[in-house]
Protein backbone atom coordinates (compact mmCIF):
# COMPACT_ATOMS: atom_id res chain seq x y z
CA UNK A 1 0.00 0.00 0.00
CA UNK A 2 3.17 2.32 0.58
CA UNK A 3 6.15 2.73 -0.81
CA UNK A 4 9.16 1.70 1.16
CA UNK A 5 12.38 3.26 0.15
CA UNK A 6 15.52 1.62 0.72
CA UNK A 7 16.87 2.66 3.93
CA UNK A 8 19.64 1.35 6.29
CA UNK A 9 18.84 2.66 10.34
CA UNK A 10 21.80 1.22 12.44
CA UNK A 11 20.75 -0.73 15.47
CA UNK A 12 17.24 -0.64 14.92
CA UNK A 13 16.50 -3.89 16.24
CA UNK A 14 17.76 -3.02 19.52
CA UNK A 15 15.70 0.64 19.51
CA UNK A 16 13.64 1.51 22.73
CA UNK A 17 11.75 4.48 23.90
CA UNK A 18 11.37 6.00 27.39
CA UNK A 19 8.03 6.83 28.15
CA UNK A 20 7.19 10.61 28.36
CA UNK A 21 5.74 10.78 32.03
CA UNK A 22 2.13 12.76 32.23
CA UNK A 23 2.90 13.85 28.22
CA UNK A 24 0.89 16.99 27.86
CA UNK A 25 1.77 18.54 24.10
CA UNK A 26 1.86 21.52 22.97
CA UNK A 27 -0.42 22.00 19.35
CA UNK A 28 0.16 25.17 16.83
CA UNK A 29 -2.60 25.10 14.13
CA UNK A 30 -1.95 28.31 12.01
CA UNK A 31 -4.76 28.22 9.41
CA UNK A 32 -5.19 31.38 7.49
CA UNK A 33 -7.32 32.65 4.15
CA UNK A 34 -5.70 34.51 1.34
CA UNK A 35 -8.25 35.51 -1.59
CA UNK A 36 -7.55 34.01 -5.32
CA UNK A 37 -8.06 37.61 -6.15
CA UNK A 38 -9.64 41.00 -4.55
CA UNK A 39 -10.40 41.51 -0.78
CA UNK A 40 -10.94 38.83 1.83
CA UNK A 41 -14.43 38.50 2.08
CA UNK A 42 -17.48 36.47 3.01
CA UNK A 43 -18.16 33.69 0.21
CA UNK A 44 -15.18 34.72 -1.64
CA UNK A 45 -12.40 31.94 -3.54
CA UNK A 46 -9.16 31.58 -1.14
CA UNK A 47 -6.08 30.04 -0.81
CA UNK A 48 -6.04 27.85 2.50
CA UNK A 49 -2.39 28.37 4.31
CA UNK A 50 -2.04 25.47 7.36
CA UNK A 51 1.06 24.65 9.81
CA UNK A 52 0.64 22.59 12.35
CA UNK A 53 3.17 21.23 14.78
CA UNK A 54 3.28 19.02 17.82
CA UNK A 55 6.13 19.60 20.35
CA UNK A 56 6.33 17.62 24.01
CA UNK A 57 8.78 19.69 25.91
CA UNK A 58 8.80 17.39 28.65
CA UNK A 59 9.41 14.19 26.78
CA UNK A 60 12.01 11.71 27.66
CA UNK A 61 12.37 10.19 24.25
CA UNK A 62 15.57 11.18 21.99
CA UNK A 63 15.18 14.25 20.12
CA UNK A 64 11.66 15.04 22.44
CA UNK A 65 9.82 12.66 20.13
CA UNK A 66 5.73 13.76 20.99
CA UNK A 67 3.08 11.25 21.09
CA UNK A 68 1.84 10.16 17.00
CA UNK A 69 -0.54 12.48 15.66
CA UNK A 70 -3.35 10.02 14.56
CA UNK A 71 -6.62 12.51 13.28
CA UNK A 72 -6.76 16.03 12.58
CA UNK A 73 -9.97 18.03 12.23
CA UNK A 74 -10.66 21.34 10.92
CA UNK A 75 -13.88 22.67 10.97
CA UNK A 76 -14.28 25.93 8.77
CA UNK A 77 -16.37 28.76 8.92
CA UNK A 78 -19.69 28.29 8.36
CA UNK A 79 -20.79 28.24 5.15
CA UNK A 80 -17.32 27.01 3.57
CA UNK A 81 -17.83 25.01 0.54
CA UNK A 82 -15.49 23.02 -1.92
CA UNK A 83 -16.59 23.04 -5.48
CA UNK A 84 -13.74 20.51 -7.01
CA UNK A 85 -16.02 20.86 -10.17
CA UNK A 86 -14.90 24.32 -10.85
CA UNK A 87 -11.54 23.84 -11.26
CA UNK A 88 -11.15 22.04 -14.46
CA UNK A 89 -9.19 19.39 -12.71
CA UNK A 90 -9.96 15.36 -12.89
CA UNK A 91 -10.17 13.43 -10.10
CA UNK A 92 -7.04 11.66 -9.67
CA UNK A 93 -8.58 7.54 -9.79
CA UNK A 94 -5.85 6.22 -7.30
CA UNK A 95 -6.27 4.82 -4.14
CA UNK A 96 -6.03 7.26 -1.47
CA UNK A 97 -3.16 5.18 0.00
CA UNK A 98 -0.53 4.49 -3.31
CA UNK A 99 1.39 7.55 -2.63
CA UNK A 100 3.75 6.22 -5.65
CA UNK A 101 1.19 5.58 -7.51
CA UNK A 102 -0.52 8.68 -7.03
CA UNK A 103 2.67 10.91 -7.54
CA UNK A 104 2.89 8.69 -10.99
CA UNK A 105 -0.32 9.00 -12.38
CA UNK A 106 -2.36 12.52 -10.93
CA UNK A 107 -0.17 15.26 -11.67
CA UNK A 108 -3.19 16.44 -13.16
CA UNK A 109 -5.02 16.65 -10.26
CA UNK A 110 -2.73 18.30 -7.90
CA UNK A 111 -4.36 21.45 -5.66
CA UNK A 112 -1.48 22.49 -3.40
CA UNK A 113 1.98 21.33 -1.74
CA UNK A 114 4.16 21.91 1.19
CA UNK A 115 6.54 20.28 3.52
CA UNK A 116 6.42 18.20 6.62
CA UNK A 117 9.47 17.14 9.03
CA UNK A 118 9.02 13.69 10.28
CA UNK A 119 10.68 13.28 14.08
CA UNK A 120 12.41 9.94 14.20
CA UNK A 121 13.46 10.23 17.53
CA UNK A 122 16.65 8.04 16.85
CA UNK A 123 19.98 9.39 17.54
CA UNK A 124 21.95 7.01 16.57
CA UNK A 125 23.96 8.78 14.18
CA UNK A 126 26.70 10.72 13.96
CA UNK A 127 25.20 13.89 11.94
CA UNK A 128 22.15 14.84 10.02
CA UNK A 129 20.52 12.41 8.37
CA UNK A 130 20.05 12.36 4.19
CA UNK A 131 17.62 14.25 2.80
CA UNK A 132 15.80 14.84 -0.44
CA UNK A 133 16.90 17.61 -2.93
CA UNK A 134 15.50 20.66 -2.08
CA UNK A 135 15.05 20.61 1.80
CA UNK A 136 16.81 23.15 3.83
CA UNK A 137 20.11 22.81 5.74
CA UNK A 138 20.63 21.12 8.85
CA UNK A 139 20.27 22.93 12.54
CA UNK A 140 23.84 23.24 13.64
CA UNK A 141 24.91 20.46 16.69
CA UNK A 142 24.90 23.74 19.05
CA UNK A 143 21.09 24.81 18.34
CA UNK A 144 19.91 24.02 21.77
CA UNK A 145 16.27 24.41 20.48
CA UNK A 146 16.10 22.90 17.45
CA UNK A 147 13.43 20.46 18.85
CA UNK A 148 11.24 23.12 20.66
CA UNK A 149 11.16 25.84 18.05
CA UNK A 150 8.11 26.20 15.80
CA UNK A 151 7.64 27.78 12.09
CA UNK A 152 4.28 29.45 12.74
CA UNK A 153 5.37 31.83 9.33
CA UNK A 154 5.83 28.49 7.50
CA UNK A 155 9.15 29.51 6.22
CA UNK A 156 11.80 26.29 7.52
CA UNK A 157 15.10 27.94 8.79
CA UNK A 158 16.65 24.75 9.30
CA UNK A 159 16.00 20.91 9.28
CA UNK A 160 16.49 20.03 13.19
CA UNK A 161 19.11 17.01 13.48
CA UNK A 162 17.69 13.39 13.32
CA UNK A 163 14.10 15.01 11.28
CA UNK A 164 13.64 14.10 7.89
CA UNK A 165 12.12 16.83 6.06
CA UNK A 166 9.41 15.71 3.59
CA UNK A 167 8.34 17.30 0.29
CA UNK A 168 4.14 17.23 -0.14
CA UNK A 169 1.51 17.45 -2.77
CA UNK A 170 -2.40 17.28 -2.14
CA UNK A 171 -4.21 15.61 -4.92
CA UNK A 172 -8.12 16.22 -5.73
CA UNK A 173 -10.11 13.29 -5.27
CA UNK A 174 -8.87 9.35 -4.82
CA UNK A 175 -10.49 6.50 -4.49
CA UNK A 176 -11.35 5.83 0.10
CA UNK A 177 -11.06 2.41 1.66
CA UNK A 178 -14.41 0.64 0.80
CA UNK A 179 -14.79 2.30 -2.14
CA UNK A 180 -14.59 1.62 -6.16
CA UNK A 181 -14.64 4.95 -7.55
CA UNK A 182 -12.68 8.35 -6.62
CA UNK A 183 -14.55 10.67 -4.29
CA UNK A 184 -15.01 14.48 -4.99
CA UNK A 185 -14.74 15.13 -1.40
CA UNK A 186 -11.53 13.16 -0.37
CA UNK A 187 -8.16 15.29 -1.00
CA UNK A 188 -4.94 12.98 -1.00
CA UNK A 189 -1.52 13.95 1.31
CA UNK A 190 1.72 12.30 -0.49
CA UNK A 191 4.48 12.90 2.02
CA UNK A 192 7.98 11.90 0.19
CA UNK A 193 11.55 11.63 1.95
CA UNK A 194 14.47 9.84 1.29
CA UNK A 195 13.44 6.37 3.22
CA UNK A 196 9.59 6.33 2.08
CA UNK A 197 6.32 8.16 0.43
CA UNK A 198 2.94 7.78 2.22
CA UNK A 199 -0.18 8.81 1.86
CA UNK A 200 -3.56 9.41 3.23
CA UNK A 201 -7.30 10.67 2.54
CA UNK A 202 -9.07 13.51 4.01
CA UNK A 203 -12.86 14.26 3.12
CA UNK A 204 -14.26 17.55 3.21
CA UNK A 205 -17.96 17.52 4.17
CA UNK A 206 -19.82 20.89 4.46
CA UNK A 207 -17.42 23.45 6.34
CA UNK A 208 -15.24 20.22 7.75
CA UNK A 209 -12.25 18.17 7.30
CA UNK A 210 -10.86 15.13 8.70
CA UNK A 211 -7.46 13.50 8.34
CA UNK A 212 -6.68 10.32 9.44
CA UNK A 213 -2.73 9.62 9.79
CA UNK A 214 -2.57 5.52 9.11
CA UNK A 215 -0.77 3.91 11.41
CA UNK A 216 2.18 1.92 9.75
CA UNK A 217 4.38 0.85 12.41
CA UNK A 218 3.75 -3.09 11.63
CA UNK A 219 1.06 -4.90 13.70
CA UNK A 220 -0.13 -3.44 16.79
CA UNK A 221 1.27 -0.14 15.99
CA UNK A 222 -1.47 3.10 16.28
CA UNK A 223 -2.48 5.33 13.40
CA UNK A 224 0.09 8.80 13.59
CA UNK A 225 3.04 5.55 14.10
CA UNK A 226 4.83 5.63 10.61
CA UNK A 227 7.68 3.72 9.51
CA UNK A 228 10.11 2.69 11.95
CA UNK A 229 7.89 3.88 14.94
CA UNK A 230 8.44 7.93 13.27
CA UNK A 231 6.49 10.24 13.65
CA UNK A 232 5.00 13.45 11.85
CA UNK A 233 5.59 16.74 13.98
CA UNK A 234 5.17 19.67 11.76
CA UNK A 235 2.80 19.87 8.26
CA UNK A 236 2.52 22.88 6.44
CA UNK A 237 0.42 22.65 2.85
CA UNK A 238 -0.90 25.79 0.86
CA UNK A 239 -4.04 24.84 -0.86
CA UNK A 240 -4.22 27.36 -4.05
CA UNK A 241 -6.44 25.88 -6.60
CA UNK A 242 -8.63 28.70 -8.31
CA UNK A 243 -12.30 28.26 -7.75
CA UNK A 244 -11.66 24.88 -5.23
CA UNK A 245 -12.40 26.37 -1.63
CA UNK A 246 -14.99 29.06 -1.20
CA UNK A 247 -14.57 30.45 2.45
CA UNK A 248 -17.96 31.18 4.29
CA UNK A 249 -19.20 33.74 7.00
CA UNK A 250 -17.16 36.19 8.04
CA UNK A 251 -17.97 36.84 11.67
CA UNK A 252 -17.12 39.60 14.09
CA UNK A 253 -14.24 40.57 11.36
CA UNK A 254 -13.00 37.34 11.11
CA UNK A 255 -12.99 34.07 10.07
CA UNK A 256 -12.53 31.48 12.42
CA UNK A 257 -11.15 27.76 12.09
CA UNK A 258 -11.37 25.48 14.84
CA UNK A 259 -8.70 23.00 14.48
CA UNK A 260 -8.79 19.46 16.90
CA UNK A 261 -5.60 17.20 16.81
CA UNK A 262 -6.59 13.77 18.53
CA UNK A 263 -2.62 12.11 19.50
CA UNK A 264 -2.16 7.86 19.40
CA UNK A 265 -0.24 5.90 22.26
CA UNK A 266 2.59 4.07 21.37
CA UNK A 267 3.00 0.60 20.91
CA UNK A 268 6.66 0.32 22.50
CA UNK A 269 4.81 1.78 25.51
CA UNK A 270 2.45 -0.85 26.65
CA UNK A 271 -0.29 0.81 29.60
CA UNK A 272 1.21 4.36 28.68
CA UNK A 273 -1.99 5.81 27.46
CA UNK A 274 -2.36 8.61 24.75
CA UNK A 275 -2.26 12.30 26.19
CA UNK A 276 -5.47 14.38 25.74
CA UNK A 277 -6.18 15.27 22.88
CA UNK A 278 -6.00 19.64 21.78
CA UNK A 279 -8.41 22.19 19.51
CA UNK A 280 -6.55 25.28 19.13
CA UNK A 281 -9.04 28.18 17.31
CA UNK A 282 -6.47 30.43 14.37
CA UNK A 283 -8.38 33.72 12.57
CA UNK A 284 -8.13 35.01 9.77
CA UNK A 285 -9.30 39.12 9.76
CA UNK A 286 -11.43 39.71 6.84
Amino acid sequence: MFKLMPFVIAGAATLAFAPAAMAVPTQSADVTFKPISGKLKSNVYTNIEAYLATRDADSTRPTKQANPVGKVVMKFPTGSVITPTKTGKPLCNVSVFLGAEIMAKCSKSEIGSGWALVNTGQDLETGPRVQLNGAPAPCEATDTQQYAKTWNNGTLGCVPIYHIWNRVKVYLGGIPAGKTRPDSKSVIFVSQNVASIIAFGGNITNNILTVNVPALYGAGSYPGELFFGWVLSDFRVILNTKNYFKVGVCKSRNFTVSTTTTYSPRKLEPGVPAPAGKTVVSKTSC
